[in-house]
């Protein structure tokens, strides 16, 4: 019987490709995997929020030390606006030392806030000074850097008739962005 040196080798070679293809194709998929969730879970959270009632989130994005919000009132009747929690941590108009800014309606006067939003309305609310961590992962001085994501939970009270009966409004989906540097 005949020994083909050449066949084994070949084989081996061979092998030691495919093994080398297959750890090639894992590394890639390990790497890119994050980024490829994170987009679907920003996709499904924009969906949800751009479609919630009473009140929806049209946009969002953190800065250093700020929170911006672009919410619309999808109820047919007005609604009063109290706070809004990002992860737990109410922002209590009444409470900020920089208050919400307010588009088309006043800012918080003496230290009362409601905000009142007609059907279909939209206002822009930005937060000066949100430097809550682990809520706002986009805080200077703290590894910021343009690109971070964050997904936190987010939540407004409201009212429409009686501000001793308020109504809240939580969603299902955290609200997931990308921290930018402005």
């Amino acid at each position: 019987m005949e020994t083909r040196r050449g066949q084994a080798s070949t084989e081996y070679i061979i092998l030691l490709a495919v093994a080398l293809v297959i750890m090639t194709m894992v590394t890639v998929f390990v790497y890119l995997w994050p980024d490829y969730t994170y987009s679907v879970r920003k996709q499904r959270s924009d969906d949800y929020w751009n479609n919630a009632r009473p009140f929806s989130v049209k946009s969002h994005m953190m800065v250093p030390n700020q929170l911006v919000l672009e919410i619309e009132n999808k109820e047919p009747i007005s609604l009063i606006v109290q706070r809004i929690w990002i992860d737990g941590n109410s922002f209590a108009f009444s409470n900020h030392s920089i208050p919400f800014t307010w588009v088309n309606t006043t800012q918080c006067p003496s230290g009362v806030c409601a905000m009142a939003m007609r059907p279909g309305e939209v206002q822009i609310i930005s937060s000066e000074n949100f430097t809550t961590n682990p809520a706002n992962p986009c805080i200077v001085g703290s590894d910021f850097s343009p690109g971070l994501t964050y997904e936190v939970d987010f939540g407004v009270q409201y009212y429409y008739s009686d501000k001793l009966y308020p109504e809240n409004q939580t969603g299902k989906v955290k609200l997931a962005g990308t921290c930018t540097a402005r």
